[in-house]
């Protein structure tokens, strides 16, 4: 096994190259089977450490959020490519620094994780954690994760938690895998406290669960994601074709204080914004999912940006894509920012915070004050690092330098929130190689902003760092 590891190490780097279709066919099957059998030489080894009793569990502190965080990274990709929806559902009350060993949370989750999606050809897959018991100890927690897919028979069932076992011999040839994983996990769960099961019905899908006991942290609170006062109440409109992952973030959006209701479609959406005209009080902010059918995101947007209804309402799109072409379709649409799919609360409550304007009244005092409306930029602009900025990505362009695209990266927060409008002409030019368009359209910005740009030819001016 320790020359297996370099292995895969090395074709991924070869992989990296240029290479003609064939030679990268052949090492993608190389890289996929190597993986393969280094997950069946660790499965036996965990599988024999537990029946000698010899695997050790660690007790570390660790963020609840980052081992959800490391899961979604490894699955999000996988779900995505078979066109299947990820929604991540985390109960607010869990802890965020907890002490347990999550390397083998994390292996456990994914396991289940992977088998979902292995299984499910269409649909979606759905992770959730719950707190079930909290002690002044520890806490004991239920994951569970639900899939579309083929489904078990009960007699599939009975069996499916016992080494080398699968659900028939089917499976094995079909799908892979040594029947190891779940056996492990089973075992890990029972070391950790807790316990493993199965719900299922042929033809429409799986639950699996376990449970583990988990110990505080003496910095255990729960993270605090609550809105302050007098955002309280702010109606919020989720637009999404997945049921399930309405229901999800309309629950995660009340708990953060707002009142949020959930509709189906883009057309669904511009009715709901034409009666809250009619004497109900007007949505404060849209979540929008872009790919939905018949009307999607995008065409919404468009909709409403060209007056229909309530024009000025802030649209957050939701989208499993994270392409610099893909963002910058959402705000040439008229869209306000995004967020990536599945939803992470911490990013979608720091979003929130950004867009999300107070109305006179709610959650505050009779006879107080409400506060002065804030202007939608995050953060306060430093007009002189803008300039710094655009002088030095003027320059790489001036010189058709590839180094332009790094720096765009780098600081694209900064641009995207300094050059409003300007932004996305820039960054679709720099995306695509078009260096000369890119520099006339950054010219043309920098000068509708009273930023004064050297002409080109001028000594290199780096911008200071962050």
């Amino acid at each position: 096994m320790p020359q297996l590891r370099p292995g895969i190490g090395m074709s991924y780097l070869v992989l990296k190259t240029d290479l003609g279709q064939h030679q990268r066919n052949y090492l993608k099957k190389i890289q996929s089977a190597s993986q393969h059998l280094l997950g069946i030489i660790n499965d036996i080894l965990d599988d024999s450490k537990i029946e000698a009793g010899k695997l050790n569990l660690e007790q570390v502190e660790f963020s609840f959020q980052q081992l959800l965080d490391n899961v979604t990274t490894l699955i999000a990709d996988k779900a995505a490519d078979k066109g299947l929806e990820l929604i991540i559902h985390i109960d607010p009350r869990i802890p965020e620094r907890l002490l347990g060993d999550p390397l083998r949370l994390d292996q456990m989750l994914v396991n289940y994780a992977n088998n979902a999606v292995k299984f499910t050809s269409s649909g979606e897959i759905a992770i959730q954690a719950q707190l079930q018991e909290d002690t002044d100890q520890d806490v004991l927690l239920r994951f569970t994760v639900r899939d579309t897919g083929i489904g078990l028979t009960p007699a599939q069932v009975a069996k499916l938690f016992e080494s080398f076992q699968q659900a028939d011999s089917t499976t094995t040839r079909q799908y892979g895998g040594t029947g190891l994983g779940l056996a492990i996990t089973k075992q890990r769960a029972s070391r950790m406290g807790g316990t493993v099961g199965v719900e299922s019905t042929l033809g429409q899908g799986s639950t699996f669960w376990f449970t583990v006991r988990l110990v505080k942290s003496t910095n255990a609170a729960a993270p605090t994601r609550v809105l302050r006062t007098d955002l309280h109440g702010k109606r919020a409109l989720v637009v999404d074709d997945n049921e399930t992952a309405r229901q999800v973030l309309a629950d995660v959006l009340r708990s953060m204080g707002l009142a949020a209701e959930a509709v189906a479609s883009g057309a669904d959406a511009l009715t709901a914004l034409s009666h809250s005209e009619g004497g109900k009080p007007p949505y404060d902010l849209l979540l929008l999912d872009w790919q939905m059918p018949e009307m999607d995101g995008l065409e919404a947007t468009r909709r409403i940006r060209a007056g229909q209804h309530r024009a000025d309402v802030p649209i957050i799109a939701m989208t499993a894509n994270a392409m610099a072409s893909d963002r910058d379709a959402c705000l040439l649409a008229g869209m306000n920012d995004h967020v990536a799919k599945p939803i992470n609360p911490a990013k979608l409550f720091d979003t929130l915070r950004q867009w999300i304007r107070p109305r006179p009244g709610l959650g505050m005092a009779v006879g107080a004050r409400a506060p002065e409306r804030p202007t939608l930029t995050p953060t306060a602009l430093d007009p002189e690092r803008l300039a710094s900025v655009c002088q030095h990505i003027a320059q790489l362009l001036a010189a058709s330098d590839f180094e332009a695209s790094t720096e765009w990266l780098e600081h694209d927060s900064l641009l995207r929130q300094g050059l409003g409008r300007g932004y996305s002409p820039i960054a679709n030019a720099i995306e695509n190689f078009e260096f000369e368009a890119a520099l006339q359209s950054l010219r043309a910005a920098a000068a509708s902003l009273d930023l004064h740009l050297s002409p080109k030819g001028t000594e290199d001016q780096r911008p200071p760092p962050n």
